[in-house]
């Protein structure tokens, strides 16, 4: 059995409102990233809270490429 500790990298309040935000990174584990990814997404809609992502030049394009394959339609955050 495989027990998954999943966490947000940030979260953080506006008014009443909770916000998530991951930073996207290249990573081996896509898969594994995907799941984490599309989990935040649907207990963020179930919520009523929102779902960002960040990344940083070097890792855009792999992080959009997950987003597509999970046909997610968010905006990056770059830094």
């Amino acid at each position: 059995m495989v027990i998954l500790k999943l966490h947000r990298d940030i979260t953080a309040t506006r008014r009443t409102r909770k916000y998530y935000f991951e930073i996207g990174l290249k990573s081996e584990k896509q898969r594994l990233l995907k799941t984490k990814w599309r989990f935040l997404d649907v207990l963020s809609r179930m919520n009523d809270h929102r779902f960002r992502i960040i990344t940083k030049k070097g890792h855009y394009k792999f992080t959009n490429d997950m987003l597509n394959d999970l046909n997610l339609n968010k905006t990056l955050i770059k830094l």
